[in-house]
């Protein structure tokens, strides 16, 4: 066999085949394997460490060149690297380490035995918030690699003993006092540390104060307290039970909802409080046991939203028609606790309105009808209610939520009274009242308001009222300029009668009308085809004219086409239409007419007189005898169903104060029981009686009370007597005032 040996290698086989051949031919053996170090400790799980081995002759030569193979008796313990001799620790405890090369070995002990070099100790922070708490700490050593060291005892320590204690052997840590601590567990020289807060609760705070609140309603945001120790700080541990209650009780309220809630990381919180009593300046008291209280800041408790109106002032019991309400109506506002509310809008309106139906419009509430609540109330000063009824009540609105009245009446006084054919009017203390045609209404309706009358006369269809000044106003029918405004066009409302006349009476007729002026002149105006105006024409004026004849008057009294008057010497005369004697003197024909005045026949004197449709009526001056001329059929009173042109004296021997002629019959207020008589015809009981039969005598009526004034229309008659006003036949349009349509043959009271 050839051998190649490259040329780079040369040297080196001739130096060892010379070596050889100095030697001779006998080989080196090894004799013993020496290990380095000897022995090894690791502190660290994954520390290494590197061995090395020397191959030795037995003269004890070293023999180089050499390789070992490295091995572990207990790998468990430490692994070694088959050929570089690198062992690395792998758990506590010793194995032995051999190098061996040709058959022979050497051994290194080598020991794995973890030192601490850091510990770690838990919980890193603690609070303890009793004196005598205590807390457990624990240890964990790790070696320099960071691997637990198992089964090592630590020492405790405590940095501030009078703070807190801790067992030296087993790391129970127990609180002195308030304060903090440094908590040490040491091993192997090394220590780790954790720090313990001793914070002992003292006190309660505020941190949400409670803001302002509806009554009733929960406050939000909720309350909360904090534990606190003595230096303000929270307590985070504790837990402890905490009350609210009121400390200012501004309102008298009480406190509902969750009182008492145990605290969480050492805050309390109260969601659910309310105070259902209104009140500016409440405070809430935090207390706790062994704590010191604390106060909130004030807060206001606000009245929540309108559930009730109450009148804090009623209405009176008896309340005058027109007449505004005294003392002013006056309502609270309250919420559903009692509460009263202090702003808001107030309407009134009448909750009961007894008339309201087929037979009457109802009651109409006049004046302010809404007001602001002012310091908790809300007053209305200048309420009234135009219509007589008994069982009125106001209702008081706020939005949706309502409240009413007691009942009360209406009524109304009446200072004079004065029957049309188809209604009747009356002046009371809150103005002017009609019922019947002109009203459109079955009980008293106000008329001619705002103008202050003190006089009333109905006509057939118009009326006219005085006031106070004298002046003259009219309204209704207006075709031939009976209301004495210059026009001849209707007007449902008062016009004042032209002139500048001051006028001391008035009276309205069928279709004209008269007033005496101040100066004891008559002034007539309207229809006048019949002389009915009395100025020497038979000419209708829509203005007032005077009457003729320089006659110096102190009454006057209009008929359907004619007038009367008593002049200052208590003498009658009459002008105008003459269609069954009325005016009282046979030298005008049945039939005829007088455009200026004629003096009525009988050289009788008179206190007052009362024109009818068609004849008069009159009370003398001497003995209170009534005497009346005119159309027959009853009216006059004397017996007979005859016409007179002349005056004769009502039958019965009776003394009369007043006497009123109306359609076909008479009524007159007599002096002696039982106050009133009546005559004539009597188809629809206008003479009270209770039947319908004529009567051409005068009837006692008893009305059960005193008669002062009586006033007769067409086919009913109204009185004024010391119980009010009342009303008797027909009713077909309202005129008796009591509410219906229906006639009746006795008195009945007006609805006042």
């Amino acid at each position: 066999m050839l051998i190649s040996v490259r040329p780079r290698l040369l040297p080196s086989l001739i130096a060892l085949f010379g070596a050889l051949g100095a030697c001779g031919t006998e080989p080196v053996v090894v004799a013993s394997v020496e290990v380095s170090p000897p022995s090894a400790t690791l502190t660290a799980l994954g520390g290494t460490q590197l061995l090395t081995a020397v191959a030795k002759d037995a003269g004890g030569r070293t023999i180089a060149g050499k390789r070992f193979a490295w091995t572990s008796s207990t790998p468990g313990v430490a692994t070694v690297d088959q050929a570089s001799g690198l062992i690395r620790a792998v758990a506590n405890g010793s194995t032995t380490v051999t190098a061996m090369t040709d058959g022979v070995s050497g051994a290194a002990q080598v020991m794995v035995s973890q030192t601490v070099s850091g510990t770690v100790v838990t919980p890193s922070v603690d609070t303890l918030i009793a004196v005598g708490a205590s807390s457990q700490f624990s240890a964990a050593g790790t070696d320099a690699n960071g691997n637990p060291v198992l089964g090592k005892s630590f020492e405790w320590r405590s940095s501030a003993p009078g703070v807190v204690t801790v067992d030296p052997a087993t790391g129970l840590a127990t609180a002195v006092a308030s304060g903090q601590a440094t908590i040490m567990a040491i091993a192997d020289g090394i220590s780790g540390s954790a720090t313990l807060i001793v914070q002992l609760p003292a006190q309660l705070a505020f941190t949400v104060q409670p803001s302002n609140a509806t009554a009733g309603l929960a406050i939000n945001p909720g309350v909360q307290v904090e534990v606190q120790d003595a230096g303000g700080n929270r307590v985070t541990r504790a837990s402890n039970a905490a009350t609210i209650s009121i400390a200012t009780n501004a309102g008298g309220g009480m406190l509902s909802g969750v009182r008492t809630t145990n605290a969480v990381a050492g805050r309390a919180t109260f969601l659910d409080l309310s105070i259902e009593k209104a009140g500016s300046g409440y405070t809430f008291a935090a207390s706790a046991e062994f704590l010191s209280p604390n106060t909130s800041m004030p807060f206001d408790i606000i009245p929540g939203a309108p559930a009730q109106v109450l009148f804090v002032n009623q209405p009176p019991v008896d309340v005058e028609g027109n007449v505004v309400i005294s003392p002013a109506v006056e309502v609270e506002v309250q919420d559903a606790f009692g509460n009263v509310r202090q702003s808001g809008q107030v309407a009134m309106s009448l909750g009961t309105n007894p008339w309201a139906g087929p037979s009457s419009s109802g009651g109409r509430l006049i004046g302010g009808l809404e007001a602001s609540v002012i310091n908790g109330v809300a007053s209305f000063p200048n309420l009234r209610i135009d219509k007589p009824a008994r069982g009125y009540a106001l209702r008081a609105t706020v939005g949706t939520v309502a409240g009413a009245s007691a009942s009360f009446d209406v009524g109304l006084t009446f200072s004079s009274l004065d029957v049309g054919d188809f209604d009747s009017c009356g002046v009371t203390t809150g103005g002017t009242y009609c019922w019947g045609s002109r009203a459109s209404d079955s009980v008293p309706e106000p008329m001619a308001s705002g103008l202050g009358l003190v006089e009333i006369s109905a006509g057939r269809f118009h009326t006219c009222g005085r006031t106070s000044a004298g002046a003259l106003y009219c309204w209704g029918l207006n075709d031939q300029g009976q209301l004495g405004n210059g026009t001849m066009t209707f007007s449902g409302t008062p016009v004042p009668v032209t002139g500048g006349i001051t006028f001391t009476s008035v009276s309205a007729g069928g279709f004209h009308t008269c007033g005496l002026a101040n100066s004891h002149v008559v002034y007539c105006w309207g229809l006048g085809v019949d002389g009915q105006l009395g100025n020497a024409a038979n000419v209708s004026s829509a203005t007032p004219v005077p009457v003729a004849g320089n006659l110096m008057f102190k009454a006057v009294s209009v008929g359907i086409f004619h007038a009367c008057g008593i002049t200052t010497s208590d003498a009658a005369h009459c002008w105008g239409f003459n269609g069954g004697g009325e005016l009282g003197n046979s030298s005008v024909p049945i039939g005829g007419s007088s455009n200026v005045p004629v003096p009525v026949q009988g050289g009788l004197t008179f206190l007052s007189l009362s024109a009818g449709h068609f004849f008069n009526c009159a009370v003398a001056t001497t003995g209170g005898a009534a005497y009346c001329w005119g159309n027959g059929g009853g009216g006059l009173g004397n017996g007979s169903d005859l016409a007179s042109s002349t005056p004769v004296a009502v039958a019965g021997s009776l003394s009369f104060t007043s006497v009123s002629a109306g359609g076909e019959h008479a009524c007159g207020a007599v002096s002696t029981s039982p106050g009133l008589a009546c005559w004539g015809r009597n188809g629809f009981g206008q003479v009270g009686d209770g039947t319908t039969v004529n009567s051409n005598t005068p009837v006692l009526i008893n009305l059960g009370t005193t008669v002062s004034t009586v006033s007769a229309g067409e086919k009913h008659t109204c009185a004024q007597t010391g119980s009010g006003v009342m009303c008797w036949g027909s009713n077909d349009v309202g005129q008796l005032g009591n509410g219906t349509r229906v006639g009746s043959t006795t008195a009945v009271p007006v609805v006042q």
